[in-house]
């Protein structure tokens, strides 16, 4: 009896239609049968345990399969693009189903998790257009949960329309659930007594996995999340024994979470989604660049504005093109509001600006195309009013620029109804410099629209 095949050995045969490996094999080695276009039934052995990397990759016709009740690994891509059709159950000794395991495999509808598994690897079920449903044990709904990471683009243009976020899962990774389209609610624990679990984590200093208490609760949903999951409209908190203790239609965060996207990129975590009200009360530090960026049913952003949380800035194009959103009251604790955060918000209506002595600039291209903002209270502590920051600004009747402002780009007013009156406070030559530009050149005049009041 032989007791291994070769990697590869019948790799790209189109007249392979049929598989079955005997009892005694253990293991199918990579890329065994990878590229077999035609092939479509697969008998595993009884005590097959290993299946190789790419081992059925590109088995386009691939749609059935006796699985082993013995495996306990399912390598990297092994059944990409393949064609499970309907429900697929694996065995229960399973414990690792590596990276893009079953990527683009678009006809499997279900899919159960066993219990010893995890780890749910980057792009497992990316682009698995059918798949509709993933079951998992019911202890990843409890204090017992083993699940701790959810990869990369995990599940990435599936047909979910509903996911409970596992109780030990502490990251939604990026494009977790990127062009879900059907996907309406993700239900995420709110660990509010701070339970912990016990993992092996790695000690650089003496280069061994040691025992440590970690702990539960989401803590980061990190870039594109959500992005362009057309019918997303819900984070829904449940407490340890699911009941709901949030708003419905509303995006709750639990208090656990310390970061919603990044600073460097566009996060567009909610961009192109359905949420009508985002509650961002929680303990974030920042407002991540095209957080909601086209969020078009952006309704209400809810933040805690008390001094507790510490909220710092707020990124460029946040709520770009949320055409939806009326009032926007900034936490005075910011001290940063980048450009474009508003821009084409063409609802909003009143914004309150931080006064805190840290907020110094108003951004190139603010509140660019915000056609129905009538009025702006600019504190005194701004310094600069950068390029096209009230550009089209068309319901804009009057506003005041404080004397501490010392720095006007060009463009600032441009494109604002001719009827805009703008009342200039002077002290110290503050207007020496500004731009010749500042009002544009959709005509707006100084001898028109601007009246000089010195302090």
């Amino acid at each position: 009896n032989f007791e291994q095949i070769g990697a590869g050995v019948f790799a790209d045969q189109p007249g392979i239609t049929y598989a079955e490996f005997p009892d005694h094999l253990e293991s199918i080695s990579d890329k065994l049968l990878y590229n077999c276009v035609n092939l479509n039934e697969v008998h595993l052995g009884d005590n097959v345990k290993y299946i190789g990397n790419e081992a059925f990759y590109g088995a386009t016709s691939l749609t059935e399969m006796e699985w082993s009740n013995q495996i306990e690994s399912i390598g990297d891509y092994a059944f990409k693009e393949t064609n499970f059709a309907g429900e697929v159950v694996l065995g229960t000794d399973l414990k690792t189903i590596g990276t893009g395991a079953f990527q683009n495999s678009r006809s499997m509808t279900k899919m159960t998790i066993p219990s010893g598994v995890s780890v749910i690897n980057n792009y497992v079920f990316d682009g698995c257009e059918s798949l509709s449903e993933i079951v998992f044990d019911e202890d990843e709904y409890s204090e017992n949960s083993r699940i701790y990471d959810i990869g990369i683009a995990a599940f990435r243009g599936t047909a979910i329309s509903e996911f409970t976020i596992p109780f030990s899962v502490r990251t939604i990774k990026d494009s977790t659930f990127e062009n879900c389209h059907n996907l309406v609610s993700v239900y995420v624990y709110e660990n509010a007594t701070g339970t912990t679990r016990t993992e092996y984590v790695y000690n650089e200093e003496t280069n061994q996995w040691d025992e440590a208490e970690v702990s539960q609760g989401l803590q980061k949903i990190t870039v594109k999340a959500f992005y362009n999951a057309t019918s997303f409209k819900e984070i829904i908190l449940v407490d340890k024994d699911d009941v709901v203790i949030s708003p419905l239609n509303r995006v709750s965060l639990p208090s656990t979470l310390l970061q919603l996207g990044e600073t460097n990129i566009d996060s567009l975590v909610f961009s192109n989604t359905a949420i009508e009200v985002l509650d961002l009360t929680s303990s974030i530090r920042f407002i991540a660049p095209a957080l909601a960026k086209n969020a078009i049913e952006l309704r209400e952003v809810i933040i805690d504005t008390s001094e507790d949380i510490l909220m710092l800035t707020i990124y460029r194009e946040a709520f770009m093109g949320c055409i939806q959103l009326e009032e926007f009251v900034v936490p005075d604790t910011v001290r940063a509001i980048n450009s474009s955060v508003f821009e084409g918000c063409i609802s909003l209506e009143s914004v309150t600006l931080p006064t805190n002595t840290n907020f110094i600039v108003i951004d190139t291209n603010l509140f660019k195309d915000c056609v129905s903002l009538a009025s702006i209270a600019i504190p005194t502590t701004i310094q600069a009013i950068k390029d096209r920051a009230f550009e089209n600004c068309t319901s804009l009747l009057t506003v005041t620029i404080p004397s501490s402002v010392t720095a006007m780009s060009a463009n600032v007013f441009n494109g604002c109804d001719t009827s805009l009156q703008i009342t200039v406070m002077t002290k110290d030559d503050n207007t020496a410099n500004w731009n010749a530009l500042w009002l544009g050149s959709s005509g707006l005049t100084v001898e028109a629209n601007v009246t000089y009041i010195p302090e």
